[in-house]
């Protein structure tokens, strides 16, 4: 008698990237160890290994299509309106102050979270202190 292995649930890839399962990400996107990765806002990382360039590179990062799908959202009834009424260079001014500062104060006051996003720690992740790469997942959306 020949048994077949279980059957696992499909992944869907992209650039080599394995979307995480909804259990693990329900915003539909990659895992916490790809974003610490591609740059998430760590600040072990940022204080203790000087890494300070993720205070940016977190601002252009989204946890999934969930997350992304909301922020274009605002960015194009909000940001257009901005645009029209000071500029493209001020609109993008604000929108890099503001992820930047909201990076800087998400880091200094909820250290435990791996945060990446314009909103701030909007999508986040809970740390542990030995190892940020297999955090326990916490996704929340504040608004």
């Amino acid at each position: 008698m020949h048994l077949s292995p279980p059957l696992s649930p499909p992944q869907f890839r992209v650039n080599n990237w394995a979307v995480a399962p909804l259990s693990t990400n329900p915003m539909v996107g990659v895992s916490g160890a790809t974003l610490i990765a591609c740059g998430a806002r760590v600040s072990d990382l940022i204080v203790n290994d000087g890494e300070w360039w993720r205070l940016i590179t977190a601002v252009f990062l989204h946890t999934g299509v969930v997350h992304l799908c909301f922020n274009l959202a605002v960015l194009l009834f909000i940001g257009r309106g901005l645009e029209k009424a000071h500029g493209h260079m001020f609109a993008a001014g604000i929108f890099l102050v503001g992820g930047i500062g909201g990076n800087v104060l998400s880091a200094i006051f909820l250290p435990q979270y791996i945060s990446v996003g314009a909103s701030g720690p909007s999508g986040k992740r809970r740390t542990s202190q030995t190892s940020p790469v297999s955090a326990p997942v916490n996704y929340s959306l504040h608004f």
